[in-house]
């Protein structure tokens, strides 16, 4: 009780989207570990736990989703040719999140002395019967549920609406921000730089998938006008 106390108050104040995430994946990633060494008395600790960090997950990325719509050049500093600081910032928390997401650990029993990789297939049938927190069969704490009583959208599926509701208002944030220049020339210009600086990152980091896709050909189509 006082654990799940300080944690609320602690979520009260907490804005970062990643910490709360991995919060996410770390209970999963223990709820597996006890359900394999047949722990279940803690099941409904964990369950008390995600009900607590979910919802407060989606609260901090409707307030990202809310800061991209209300950006203004005025707001975010001067405007130039180069790549914006705010491309580097969201692409940075866009393979962030990606990644984390995407991130699968395997729990081991305290008796296996054999590698991940050689355990992948004999999984014990507690640990087989937990379902992934992202996968298409977990709930999401308050989401919206058919007469049958199950999810409409899985945890992760909500999550990666939100970022591609996300990567559409900052790529209107660009638009936007290419605006202050005078001529279409140097709009093109803005626009190219700041979305091959994006796609960069997403190669650094390497990290693929529809908004990497979405990204590269933006930048293939501005590539193409100028």
């Amino acid at each position: 009780g006082v654990l799940l106390e300080q944690l609320e108050n602690y979520l009260f104040g907490c804005y970062d989207a990643l910490c709360l995430l991995l919060m996410i994946k770390v209970t999963h990633y223990y709820r597996r570990l006890t359900r394999s060494r047949k722990i279940a008395s803690l099941d409904n600790f964990f369950d008390q736990l995600a009900h607590l960090v979910w919802p407060r997950l989606k609260i901090v990325m409707d307030q990202h989703l809310r800061s991209l719509k209300q950006a203004t050049a005025a707001k975010l500093g001067g405007i130039d040719l180069q790549q914006h600081y705010v491309s580097r910032r969201f692409a940075e928390f866009c393979c962030s999140l990606l990644l984390i997401l995407h991130n699968k650990p395997q729990p081991q029993s305290p008796q296996s002395t054999v590698t991940p990789s050689r355990r992948t297939g004999n999984r014990s049938e507690n640990e087989k019967s937990l379902p992934n927190p992202f996968s298409p069969a977990t709930k999401t704490p308050g989401a919206a549920t058919d007469h049958d009583g199950s999810s409409q959208k899985s945890a992760g599926d909500m999550l990666l609406a939100d970022l591609s509701e996300m990567v559409e208002e900052f790529v209107m944030l660009l638009e936007r921000l290419s605006e202050q220049h005078s001529s279409q020339k140097n709009k093109t210009i803005f626009l190219i730089n700041n979305l091959d600086h994006v796609v960069c990152i997403f190669h650094e980091r390497r990290v693929v998938g529809k908004e990497f896709n979405c990204f590269v050909e933006l930048l293939m189509k501005q590539r193409e006008l100028f």
